[in-house]
C-alpha cells in the first residue's frame, strides 16, 4: 500500500464514526474543509502533522455537533487571558465561521457584514451595514483578537493611528491601546498596513515564519498558516524582516517583495506593488499565475469551493479581475481570459474544467 492509500485510510478511520451522526450539509462542509486543508499541506510528508492537527480539529467540531454543543475554542473569549503570543492566531479555521468576530476579555462580538473597526483611546467602534456600535475598553493592555472568515474583509484603525485592511480568512491579535516600547500585532493571513510613524516605538508584525519591524510605512503581508510561501511587499518606507529560522535580518526597500518558503528559502525581487495591494480595492491582478493560486484567492474571497479536474492543471493566468461583484461574475471573467468553464454543483461549490474547442 502506498503513502496516498495509507493517508486515505487514516482519514476515513477518523471520520467514519462521526459521519453517521451528523447531517448531510454538515458532512459536506466537513469534507470540503478536510480536502481544502489537504490540498494546502497534505502533499508533503514533512507537513503531515499539520494536516492531521487540522483533521483532528475538524473531527472534534463534528463530534461537538453530535452532542449539541459547539464551542468556539480557538476564538473563545477566555482565550485572550494569559500570554500575548502567536498561539492566539495559530489555530484559526475560517471556513468554519460565517461572521467577523472580535474577541474581548469578557465577550465575543460578532459582525454580520464587512466591517470598519476603530480604536480611539478607551473606545472601540464598529460600523457595519449602516449601523454603528461602541464599546468601552477597560485597559490599554487588554488583548483583542479579530478574525475574518472567507467571504468577508475588514478595515481596522488601531489606537496608534495605524490603518489595516484584513483579507478574507485572516486573524490578528493585538493589545487594544498598543502600549509599550513596541507595537506588536500577530497575523495569520493577509493584511495591508499603513503604519503610523513613531520613532520611539517600532511596529512589529509577527507570523509563524517571520517578524516584520517598521517605524512608519506601507506594506502588505501575505502569511496564511500552512501555505508554501509567505511574503512581504513594501510600498513605501523601510522594513526589516527577520526570523528565528533565518540567518540575520533583511532590510527591504520600496517596490521589493521578500518571500520565505516552508523550506526556509528566501527570495527578494523588485515588483509592481499595485499587483499585491489592489485586493484592498476589490481588484486582483495576475501575471503568469498558476490557476490553482488564482482559484484559492477566489475561494477565500467568496467563501466557495472549486472542484477542478486534471484538464486545468498547470494553466497560467495573466490579467485583471474585478471582484466587487458575485462569484459567478468573477468566474465568467476568468473563463474569458483562460478558456475554463464552470458549473454550479450546489450552493458554494463549483466544478471547473477546460472548455473543449
Amino acid at each position: 500500500m502506498n503513502d496516498k492509500d495509507n493517508l486515505t485510510g487514516e482519514i476515513f478511520s477518523v471520520m467514519e464514526p462521526i459521519e453517521e451522526h451528523i447531517s448531510e450539509p454538515d458532512r459536506v462542509r466537513l469534507w470540503i474543509s478536510i480536502d481544502r486543508d489537504y490540498r494546502i499541506v497534505g502533499r508533503r510528508n514533512r507537513r503531515m502533522r499539520i494536516f492531521f492537527r487540522t483533521l483532528a480539529a475538524a473531527a472534534g467540531i463534528a463530534a461537538a455537533v453530535v452532542v449539541g454543543v459547539l464551542v468556539n475554542r480557538e476564538f473563545a473569549a477566555g482565550d485572550v487571558h494569559g500570554v500575548f503570543g502567536p498561539q492566539l492566531v495559530a489555530d484559526y479555521y475560517p471556513e468554519k465561521y460565517s461572521e467577523i468576530q472580535i474577541v474581548l476579555p469578557i465577550d465575543t462580538l460578532k459582525v454580520t457584514g464587512n466591517a470598519e473597526i476603530t480604536y480611539d483611546e478607551n473606545l472601540l467602534s464598529i460600523s457595519s451595514d449602516g449601523a454603528l456600535h461602541s464599546y468601552e475598553i477597560a485597559a490599554a493592555d487588554e488583548i483583542h483578537k479579530l478574525s475574518v472568515p472567507y467571504g468577508k474583509t475588514a478595515l481596522l484603525r488601531l489606537a496608534d493611528g495605524t490603518s489595516l485592511h484584513l483579507n478574507a480568512g485572516s486573524a490578528i491579535a493585538f493589545k487594544a491601546g498598543m502600549p509599550g516600547k513596541s507595537r506588536v500585532l500577530y497575523l495569520n493571513g493577509e493584511a495591508y498596513l499603513d503604519v503610523a510613524r513613531d520613532e520611539d516605538r517600532p511596529f512589529e508584525v509577527i507570523t509563524d515564519r517571520m517578524n516584520v519591524s517598521v517605524l512608519g510605512t506601507s506594506f502588505n503581508v501575505d502569511a496564511y498558516h500552512g501555505e508554501e510561501s509567505q511574503s512581504v511587499v513594501l510600498v513605501s518606507g523601510r522594513v526589516k524582516v527577520g526570523s528565528e529560522r533565518l540567518d540575520g535580518e533583511y532590510v527591504m526597500r520600496p517596490n521589493q517583495k521578500l518571500s520565505i518558503t516552508q523550506s526556509e528559502t528566501v527570495e527578494v525581487r523588485t515588483v509592481d506593488t499595485e499587483d499585491y495591494v489592489c485586493w484592498t480595492t476589490k481588484l486582483l491582478k495576475f501575471k503568469r499565475s498558476d490557476i490553482a493560486d488564482v482559484l484559492r484567492r477566489l475561494e477565500r474571497h467568496y467563501n466557495v469551493y472549486f472542484l477542478c479536474d486534471e484538464t486545468v492543471n498547470g494553466l497560467s493566468i495573466t490579467g485583471n479581475m474585478d471582484i466587487s461583484g458575485d462569484c459567478e461574475n468573477a468566474l465568467e471573467n476568468l473563463s474569458i481570459v483562460s478558456g475554463i468553464s464552470y458549473r454550479k454543483e450546489k450552493d458554494g461549490v463549483y466544478a471547473i474544467t477546460m472548455e473543449r474547442r
